[in-house]
């Protein structure tokens, strides 16, 4: 649980709509702070299923 608050925070802080119920994880290989987010996340500013989202930009697995 910790863990989906401190990702859905750096979610927020890279510009991504998280709604409160939706339970998110991001694996470190794909980002390891907010900017690292940012960084991957380009077209997609809203998340409105669970997201498990598993390695590079190259090669993203939702």
């Amino acid at each position: 649980a910790a863990l989906t608050v401190i990702h859905t925070q750096w979610l927020a802080q890279a510009g991504i709509d998280v709604p409160k119920d939706v339970p998110v994880e991001i694996s470190p290989l794909f980002a390891l702070d907010a900017t690292g987010i940012a960084e991957q996340i380009e077209s997609e500013k809203t998340l409105g299923s669970p997201h498990v989202i598993i390695g590079d930009k190259e090669n993203v697995v939702e």
